[in-house]
């Protein structure tokens, strides 16, 4: 209660969430990801509070024509909230069930859009003048936001995996409500996308090494943000497999943005640490459904040389992906010993050997040690047309 009614002050709230970032980052080098989780949640727990988000709204329109730069007190505020945010979307990536902060929430500070006005029409399709790559980040954070929550959004999970066959009209409706939107926030990406090739220079120009490898990671955001939307409505996992330019293109931005980083002396593929996602999560989604068995081992061969990047460790991401594939392949190789035809190729995936859903279920960061939990199909069931699944239990070294 002392720490709620405290938090009219705004001193005092921008203490305590530099407090909590401490924790979480202190909790993700000890390995202790579930405390640094219960911190994170009391921060995003704190900035949604509608109490604080009106208190904090309000000192900003009082002060608009006072010092409003990034060292100020709220322009500090402005961003350890987009930190937060990050942070928020970092989690619901690595834990899977976790939704993360509704970027539409009036009652929430990290509505970086409600705040700096500068920047608020970005996402829209208004914009006229050019936008910075700070803008272009923040955008895309939000409509992130939007792309997790709908793809995690229990009403999508129903309309992915029921069946498609004699549905009642209501079910029809509810599928073409999740289309409409899976429609929405492709047009959104794409917008996104439109005002980002307005900022890449002409071959004269050129950007300098820092600028181009921001310009890198948010292609690398867009383009992961593109594959999850485009397959969220299908339950195969062959839906995956029309995008394999993609994946090329990930893999691709992933080699360059090491070479830039090894050019600057700073090299990206040693072990340390650092808080945002960069390369980790787009190389790992990748690895897990790219079925091109050429591009899966080169992402795979660039996990394993990355660092930690929060709570993703690109080691352990690598060996998870390891287990995924040796799985699959192994699923293969039994389906192609007892078909009855020739049409299958030696490394193809067919979906009933594909991997769904890889979780994890034990993980010991110190002794290297993880245990999932996935899913793979086993054909249409008689009754209603449902499909089948089997659990499916792995077991990874790194």
């Amino acid at each position: 209660m002392i720490l709620v009614d405290a938090m009219q002050k705004h001193d005092v709230l921008l203490e305590t969430l530099f407090a909590c970032l401490l924790l979480i980052v202190c909790e993700v080098l000890r390995g202790s990801d579930v405390a640094a989780q219960y911190h994170l949640d009391g921060a995003i727990r704190l900035i949604c509070m509608p109490s604080v988000a009106k208190s904090q709204l309000f000192l900003a329109n009082n002060n608009s024509n006072s010092n409003r730069s990034a060292l100020s007190p709220f322009g500090l505020l402005k961003e350890v909230s987009l930190i937060f945010q990050q942070l928020d979307l970092q989690a619901a990536a690595f834990s899977g069930p976790r939704v993360p902060i509704n970027p539409e929430d009036i009652g929430s500070i990290t509505q970086y859009t409600k705040i700096n006005h500068q920047g608020a029409q970005i996402a829209g399709k208004d914009v006229k003048s050019k936008s910075t790559i700070k803008e272009l980040r923040q955008s895309l954070q939000s409509i992130q936001a939007k792309i997790s929550r709908f793809v995690d959004s229990k009403k999508v999970r129903e309309c992915k995996y029921r069946p498609r066959l004699k549905q009642p009209q209501k079910q029809k409706d509810e599928l073409n409500a999740a289309q409409a939107m899976q429609e929405n926030l492709h047009e959104q990406l794409e917008h996104w996308k439109t005002n980002l090739d307005t900022i890449s220079p002409s071959p004269k120009e050129g950007l300098n090494s820092i600028k181009q490898c921001a310009t890198i990671v948010m292609l690398l955001s867009y383009l992961t943000s593109y594959v999850l939307l485009s397959t969220s409505l299908s339950p195969d996992e062959t839906a995956y497999d029309s995008h394999s330019a993609t994946f090329a293109r990930i893999i691709e931005l992933s080699e360059i943005f090491s070479q830039q980083h090894l050019a600057q002396d700073t090299p990206l593929f040693f072990t340390f640490f650092r808080i945002d996602m960069k390369v980790v999560y787009p190389l790992y989604i990748t690895a897990l459904k790219c079925r091109d068995r050429t591009m899966r081992y080169r992402a795979v061969r660039l996990l394993s040389m990355c660092g930690r990047e929060g709570v993703w460790d690109g080691r352990m991401m690598a060996s998870i992906a390891r287990s995924v594939i040796t799985c699959e392949e192994e699923f293969a190789a039994k389906l192609a010993s007892t078909s009855e035809t020739d049409d299958m190729a030696i490394d193809s995936i067919p979906e009933r050997a594909r991997i769904h859903g890889v979780g994890i279920v034990e993980m010991d960061r110190e002794r290297g040690d993880v245990k999932l939990i996935c899913s793979k199909k086993t054909g249409m069931m008689a009754v209603d047309n449902q499909i089948g699944w089997e659990k499916v239990r792995l077991h990874s070294k790194f």
